[in-house]
């Protein structure tokens, strides 16, 4: 994200005081947070009052093609009135979006498939030194520096710690251990017979728990900094994610990138153990084919778009350490084609390359026939179209979504020829470890 003229606000708040100020009944919120001192990192950005111009299902008339027509006509029009990186518009964009296959074969929760939020001002959170507040020119009367300043005025203290979030029912899962093992044998077949090459297999766990959803974020995110982690929130559901993965990031110039992710380790206290870890990943030949594989469907999902051989690997299994795991990451650029809509660039890319497969229609098929509920939010994406033409966004991996009194957990992993079964349900139990921990909850447990 770029940088723009601000007024500042002294205050004692940080960005987790901000957003809860902001909070309130029936009030949309947005908090980029990006916590953790990494070089993606997004934010830390809060959104002043977004209004939700959209929360539209794939079966709804229209479909998808009807709500990313809505994104591209709001996209183009606050881009020709102009405006700085920091106002914008937001979505939130379910893994199921485009898919075709009839919807309530495979849901239960209703929830929507996009979310579009609409920014006219927003507050930045440095790690020294005052607030900065961005405001469009055309935001609304009520969202004026004095009176953001008065909303803030006595809210210096911060909040206590979160409590521990004790979850109010049993642990369940759509891919019990059996089940996964065996999904992860039928993925394998299809390789064998050439049907694709790779498939990223998930489960989701679920259990009760009725605590404030920013209790919630908060927790994963002291737990699990992450350079994409963000929390949004409206009526009937909120996202509280912990990403540390990039999906498509540019500038106004044209630029786009992507960031594809594949190959997880454990990280652990001891700093020899932990280094043995990141060596083993780095050194593994399965590890490193998975993210290649990875890398040249989104050298072809950008080459769609973009110039004609703009398309380049800058980066290619670079071990990257987070704080909960270690992951090998690579990075894909190009040149956007001039006049580039969002939906073009949506349609061309989603969902990403890593939580999908290659190629990937295909491996969306297959995956389809063996994960029993829609994936929903989880490894979909939050993508940030700011008002100056530049682009941010998360791959929603590491996320638990709050809906009707449960609390929604995907894990998966990248299922390739060499994969053993046992190591696939072991990788995805270490994905949900630090998520599920923090209301006291194993992965192993879950049934």
């Amino acid at each position: 994200m770029g940088s723009s003229a601000a007024t500042e606000i002294e205050t004692g708040c940080g960005a987790d005081r901000v957003c809860a100020v902001f909070r309130g009944p029936g009030q949309a919120s947005l908090f980029l947070d990006g916590r953790g001192g990494f070089a993606e990192a997004w934010g830390p950005l809060v959104a002043v009052q977004p209004r939700v111009v959209l929360a539209h299902r794939g079966d709804q008339a229209g479909g998808a093609r009807a709500a990313l027509d809505t994104l591209d006509r709001l996209v183009a029009t606050r881009r020709a009135r102009g405006g700085s990186a920091w106002t914008g518009i937001a979505a939130l964009v379910g893994y199921d979006l485009l898919d075709r296959a009839p919807v309530s074969t495979r849901d239960d929760d209703g929830l929507p498939d996009v979310v579009l939020l609409d920014v006219d001002a927003s507050i930045l959170a440095t790690e020294s030194g005052p607030l900065l507040l961005h405001l469009r020119p055309q935001a609304s009367p009520g969202k004026t520096a004095d009176a953001i300043r008065r909303k803030l005025d006595g809210a210096a203290e911060g909040p206590a710690s979160p409590a521990a979030l004790a979850p109010r029912g049993a642990l369940t899962t759509t891919l019990p251990r059996p089940a996964y093992l065996g999904a992860v044998e039928e993925v394998k077949r299809h390789i064998r017979l050439g049907d694709i090459y790779q498939a990223n297999l998930t489960q989701r766990f679920a259990t009760r728990c009725d605590r404030d959803p920013f209790e919630v974020y908060r927790a994963l995110a002291r737990g699990t900094p992450a350079p994409r982690s963000a929390f949004v929130e409206t009526q009937g559901f909120a996202l509280a994610s912990v990403s540390p993965e990039v999906f498509l990031r540019g500038g106004a110039d044209g630029r786009i990138e992507t960031m594809p992710i594949k190959g997880t380790r454990r990280r652990h206290a001891d700093p020899e153990t932990d280094g043995r870890a990141a060596r083993a990943l780095a050194d593994s030949e399965k590890d490193r084919a998975e993210l290649t594989m990875i890398v040249d469907l989104e050298r072809n999902d950008l080459g769609r778009v973009c110039r004609t051989g703009s398309v380049e690997v800058r980066d290619l299994c670079v071990l990257r350490s987070f704080a909960a795991v270690h992951h090998l990451v690579a990075r894909v650029e190009g040149r956007l084609n001039p006049g580039t809509r969002p939906s073009e660039l949506i349609r061309a890319t989603f969902p990403g390359g890593s939580i999908s497969g290659a190629p990937k229609i295909r491996s969306l098929e297959i995956l389809r026939s063996l994960e029993p509920r829609r994936r929903s939010f989880f490894t979909g994406s939050l993508l940030w179209f700011g008002d100056d033409g530049s682009l941010d966004s998360s791959i929603l991996i590491r996320s638990a979504v709050m809906t009707r009194g449960r609390v929604l957990i995907g894990a998966g992993g990248g299922v390739v020829a060499e994969s053993d079964p046992e190591a696939e349900w072991r990788e995805s139990c270490d994905k949900a470890r630090a998520l599920l921990g923090v209301f006291g909850l194993a992965p192993e447990d879950a049934t």
